[in-house]
């Protein structure tokens, strides 16, 4: 291989740059400490209570920070690069020996050409190359070599160690901390949330850190209270505002005593429509003579319930429906009644007439009551008389017709009929009117 290739070939390997491996680290190294009490950042929390004056919500706010005191150790933070060459065939030490090489030996060839470019012969004769192509060589191993240190050079800045500042910060540190800044929350501006945009109202904490909502324009069921809390936004937070059930009442009472209220106009609203209803759904109700028991206890009740749903909001006409109603119940347990007595079903009749009174008290004057009342205490007295079988099924259904003419007319009526019930059986042979008596007195009840 000629001259030329050899330093062709030369100048390829070591063309390109060594390899650097790098290991980065970042180092804190101590500088001082620093003392300081400061407010930490986010720390502040608001409180809010709720008062009740009038229908008005009163919110009082306040804040409170949290501050913390401590020495901090500082921190100066660097990035510090190791490098280190990758082994390879040439390396940085390499191309420092070949570009010296470079330089001495082209050096030489272009200064002394003849010296350096002579070469011996076999029989120990010298010759000597061209003087002219010697020193062009000679240029091109000093290009060579200059090329070479330069690679050198930057290979061997590029394996050198760097070192970077980050500036400083501060170092882990246990702080002290406590409450700091606390007080009312002065001329701010807040919002009230009460569960619905439309029921939410902006408002200002005065110098006591108080600020004041008018509930008069809110429905009943936004009004705060313990299932149904309020909130207040204030600084880019919401506090809740906890409201009892005491203090839930007393503004609702409150309300409803102001009748420009929207809770009292809805309350009032809603009270005359189930109202309405209950009384509408009673009219339904018919009530005639023959209407049988379960068809009046329905009745009743519809009315009952129509006059407690309506309470305060009853009117005349309401009252002059439930009077007529009323009227025909009266009726229909009279009716009853004197179908009880006259087939001698004496507990049907109290049933008829217990839970009735103005039907009762109207049955002991009813003039068609006489003759099934004499009906019910003769057919026993003549069969107790009569001395026959069945004496003491006699005497116990004469025992119960006296009880219920008592409880009906009274004992003075009493003591009339039984008088006049003798004579009429004695007239029928039954014997003698005193004696008769006499037995009907004898049937004692239990």
């Amino acid at each position: 291989m000629s001259p030329e290739g050899r330093y062709a070939m030369l100048f390829a390997l070591c063309g390109g740059c060594v390899s650097i491996h790098r290991d980065v680290k970042i180092v804190d190294y101590p500088e001082g400490t620093r003392h300081l009490d400061r407010v930490v950042e986010g720390s502040r929390a608001y409180r809010a209570a709720a008062e009740i004056d009038d229908e008005n919500l009163v919110v009082k706010l306040t804040q409170v920070e949290t501050c913390e005191e401590a020495d901090v150790p500082i921190l100066r933070r660097k990035r510090v690069t190791s490098k280190a060459e990758v082994p390879s065939l040439v390396g940085i030490h390499g191309e420092w020996l070949g570009a010296a090489g470079g330089l001495a030996m082209g050096g030489l060839m272009a200064m002394n050409p003849e010296r350096a470019c002579s070469q011996t012969t076999q029989d120990g004769s010298s010759s000597t190359t061209d003087p002219q192509t010697c020193v062009a060589l000679g240029w091109s191993l000093v290009g060579l070599g200059a090329v070479l240190t330069t690679i050198a050079i930057v290979d061997s800045i590029r394996v050198s160690d760097e070192e970077q500042d980050l500036g400083t910060h501060e170092g882990e540190y246990a702080a002290s901390s406590r409450e700091c800044h606390a007080g009312p929350v002065v001329d701010t501006a807040v919002e009230l949330r009460l569960g619905a945009p439309a029921a939410s109202r902006r408002g200002q904490t005065s110098r006591f850190g108080e600020v004041v909502f008018s509930m008069i324009d809110v429905d009943g069921d936004a009004l705060p209270s313990s299932t149904h809390p309020a909130s207040i936004a204030i600084g880019g937070k919401v506090v809740p505002v906890e409201v009892t059930d005491q203090q839930h009442r007393a503004l609702a009472r409150n309300l409803l005593a102001n009748p420009h209220s929207r809770h009292a106009a809805r309350t009032i609203e809603l009270a005359r429509s189930s109202c309405d209803a209950q009384v509408d759904g009673a009219v339904q109700l018919q009530v005639k003579l023959d209407s049988g028991d379960a068809e009046i206890a329905a009745a009743r009740n519809a009315w009952r319930r129509a006059r407690l749903a309506c309470a305060a909001h009853w009117t005349s006409e309401q009252q002059r429906r439930l009077d007529a109603v009323q009227k025909a119940i009266t009726n229909n347990r009279i009716g009853a009644a004197l179908l009880a007595v006259g087939s001698g079903e004496f507990d049907r009749l109290d049933d008829v007439l217990a839970d009735e009174p103005a039907a009762a008290e109207r049955f002991r004057e009813d003039p068609d009551l006489l003759q099934p009342l004499r009906k019910m205490v003769g057919e026993p007295a003549r069969a107790l008389v009569s001395r026959g079988r069945g004496r003491a099924d006699a005497q116990r259904r004469l025992c119960r017709a006296r009880s219920v003419f008592v409880r009906l007319r009274g004992q003075l009526a009493w003591d009339q009929l039984k008088v006049e019930v003798a004579r009429n059986i004695s007239e029928l042979g039954g014997g003698v009117p005193s004696n008769i008596v006499r037995s009907m007195d004898a049937a004692h009840c239990d």
